[in-house]
């Protein structure tokens, strides 16, 4: 599956998952986001980043990149999006992440396990709430 394909697939499932878990959300691409969420009395912008699983040494896995732009590569940073949106193609789950988390960072990689937690993205999404409340 070509990258334009994997990044559209994974704003559907980052989409589909946000609605099961009661959030207003709409596909938008609107200044480097592609999701913007209305919870409560604010909008999120959601950047996705979508993985398919690939091999690294013995192990599989999946490898996010978390930054934009060709040359140089920078980080993704507050003014590009609040929340980044992991997606494991594979296992259409969705890791969400305060963008902060990857200051400094180019790429993630992450295990399958890291995506088998039942309530993953409400979970997750419940933790940037927590982080954006208690570093605001």
């Amino acid at each position: 599956m070509s990258e334009l394909k994997t990044g559209k697939v994974g704003e559907v499932i980052t989409l589909l998952r946000l609605t099961q878990i009661g959030k207003q959300a709409d596909i938008v691409h609107v200044a480097g986001s592609d999701i913007l969420v209305v919870d409560g009395k604010r909008t999120w912008r959601v950047q996705v980043k979508a993985s398919h699983l690939k091999r690294n040494k013995k192990t599989l896995g999946y490898q996010f990149c978390v930054s934009k732009g060709l040359k140089p590569k920078r980080s993704l940073t507050y003014e590009d999006c609040d929340i980044v949106a992991l997606v494991a193609i594979e296992q259409e789950r969705v890791m969400f992440v305060p963008v902060e988390y990857f200051k400094g960072v180019k790429t993630q990689r992450k295990k399958q396990i890291d995506f088998d937690q039942p309530y993953l993205e409400s979970d997750t999404w419940d933790a940037c709430m927590v982080w954006y409340k208690n570093s605001m």
